[in-house]
């Protein structure tokens, strides 16, 4: 598989401040195991900002989502997808959903994954500061979040049918 594009920064004017943001995390020269970096990515981003719900389409961008110090899972999944771009991996966005657990965040959920080389991709959810498991249902991955939609779809008929659409989904372990 090619990773030039996986590895290509989406929002290369974000770079210099993520740059900056990253720069307590890891530093040129610094010895640390792959996995780790990215799990230390992973607590960093979960620690560092403020769960908050955004009911609205789209993500923030990265430096949007420094800058407020809050995000939706859409949010923290492009920042760590952004900054694992920056370091030289492929990364890519993952759209489902998960089990939630006390304390978690989601139900329709948002992650990112990362190529480590020997191993393949591995998600990370620094939403919920977890390695990305059985909980996790992806639906949709791609290179940019706008292209990883769960769910599409259109409606022919009369425009004023229902006036909105509420879908609730419920993930539980068989």
């Amino acid at each position: 598989m090619e990773l030039i594009p996986y590895r290509v920064p989406s929002y290369p004017y974000d770079g210099p401040k993520l740059q900056e943001w990253l720069h307590d995390l890891y530093r040129p020269g610094q010895a640390i195991s792959t996995f780790d970096l990215l799990g230390n990515l992973n607590t960093y981003i979960h620690e560092s900002f403020k769960y908050a719900r955004r009911e609205e389409p789209g993500v923030q961008l990265p430096h949007e989502t420094l800058t407020r110090g809050s995000g939706s899972c859409r949010d923290f999944a492009v920042l760590m997808m952004e900054a694992a771009r920056h370091w030289g991996f492929g990364a890519r966005f993952v759209t489902g959903y998960i089990q939630i657990g006390a304390g978690q965040h989601g139900a329709t959920h948002a992650w990112t994954e990362v190529y480590i080389p020997g191993a393949g991709w591995h998600g990370f959810d620094p939403t919920n500061n977890k390695i990305v498991g059985s909980e996790h249902i992806s639906v949709a991955v791609a290179r940019e979040q706008e292209k990883a939609s769960p769910l599409s779809g259109f409606w022919e008929g009369d425009p004023n049918a229902f006036d909105r659409l509420e879908v609730s989904v419920q993930v539980v372990p068989l």
